[in-house]
């Protein structure tokens, strides 16, 4: 969501029954305003957990009947929903693929919801993912460790220039 709630729940029935797992619920809204998630009252939640709520920018999180929560951790207090969900910026492949690339939702979710295949058609893991997206992460995580040269500014013209890279992967780190 760009600005309101990538997930308002709205429980107009007296029914309980209503089951939110391995979701992923993104505001990617750069300003103030927008919310992970909205929940208008718990009573008819039967289970909520695994979830991934995050929001790129603003104090707005998670929302129950008006009252703004910060954390998950309030959150779980209040509600007793949640204990094992996370928040985190699932990195989509773009605005318009919303393929996670995260290693942190990776093998993050929970079995037993019925959902056996992902929205690519692909069998889920015996610890699945959160989201609609089985995946396998990266294990090639290139991130620069140090600049070995210059030690201090440029002149003008060419310049070489020496870097260590590191490898932040899910393997563990390599040099």
């Amino acid at each position: 969501a760009s600005n309101g709630y990538a997930m308002y729940n709205y429980m107009g029935t007296s029914t309980p029954g209503v089951y939110v797992k391995n979701n992923l619920l993104i505001a990617s809204s750069t300003t103030a305003g927008a919310y992970a998630y909205y929940l208008n009252g718990s009573t008819y939640v039967t289970q909520q957990d695994y979830n991934d709520f995050y929001v790129a920018s603003g104090t707005n999180f998670l929302n129950l009947n008006g009252s703004n929560y910060t954390s998950i951790s309030s959150w779980n207090s209040a509600t007793s929903l949640d204990a094992n969900s996370i928040s985190t910026d699932p990195y989509y492949v773009s605005s318009s693929d919303l393929h996670a690339a995260s290693t942190t939702v990776n093998n993050a979710g929970t079995t037993g919801t019925g959902i056996t295949d992902d929205i690519d058609n692909q069998l889920r893991s015996s610890t699945p993912d959160i989201g609609a997206d089985e995946y396998t992460p990266s294990y090639d995580d290139a991130g620069i460790l140090a600049i070995d040269s210059p030690y201090a500014g440029f002149c003008a013209g060419t310049q070489r220039v020496v870097v260590k890279l590191k490898n932040y992967s899910l393997l563990g780190s390599l040099t």
